[in-house]
């Protein structure tokens, strides 16, 4: 019922009404303090919905963890099971909301990884996902998208690009982004050589994610060793 409840805010939200923009916008703030609400939000966002109700989901969940996570008096620790969640979604959804929730696992690996070191099971299950991802497992039953694994390596990894501090001569790199190379950079440049091929035969082919999981796995890969 409660879920049910934020679906129907979410699509007020989208009105061309201003009176009941502003009266659905103060209901969810009112709810945002519920334990459940973000997982409703997350639940909504990549559910079976109407495409706004969906978008609306994930951009206010991204407000949301910025608010809590971002801003000026940050929240306690996030769930394990939220974050277990939110991987798993960020895995399977389709490109219009990857684009949302990616700035949700963006500001929430930044609070519980990279800075806290608090998140022991996100580089084992990235590394579990991406190996055994569509398009390097070559699974065409696989919910996991070789793209949207790649997408949040790319979020994951960003951060660290940031940590060099110019006044110092040799500075010793992060154990958590060195962890990241060998665990998941090193393995994915074994497979790297196959994804070229790919993209080389799947030339001009519509549909086809390889150039972009390309790009990614490249970009990723400079990140980490820049």
């Amino acid at each position: 019922m409660e879920a049910d409840h934020i679906a129907r805010l979410l699509s007020d939200t989208l009105s061309f009404d201003a009176d009941v923009v502003r009266a659905a916008t103060e209901s969810l703030d009112r709810l945002s303090p519920l334990p459940s609400f973000p997982y409703h939000l997350l639940s909504i966002a990549t559910g079976n919905g109407e495409r706004g109700q969906k978008v609306a989901a994930a951009t206010y969940l991204k407000n949301f963890t910025r608010r809590n996570l971002d801003g000026e008096n940050p929240q306690s620790n996030v769930s394990k099971e939220f974050k277990d969640q939110l991987l798993r979604a960020l895995l399977q959804v389709e490109p219009e909301i990857l684009k949302v929730l990616i700035e949700v696992f963006r500001i929430t690996a930044n609070s519980e990884y990279v800075k806290r070191d608090s998140w022991p099971e996100l580089i084992p299950e990235l590394r579990l996902a991406i190996q055994n991802s569509d398009q390097i497992s070559n699974r065409t039953d696989c919910g996991w998208k070789t793209v949207n694994a790649v997408t949040v390596l790319q979020a994951l990894i960003r951060p660290f690009q940031y940590f060099l501090n110019p006044k110092v001569a040799v500075e010793p790199v992060p154990p958590q982004l060195e962890l990241i190379a060998d665990e998941i950079i090193v393995p994915l440049l074994s497979v790297f050589h196959n994804i070229l091929d790919k993209v080389k035969a799947a030339r001009g082919t519509k549909g086809v994610d390889l150039e972009k999981i390309l790009l990614l796995v490249c970009k990723c890969i400079y990140f980490a060793v820049s």
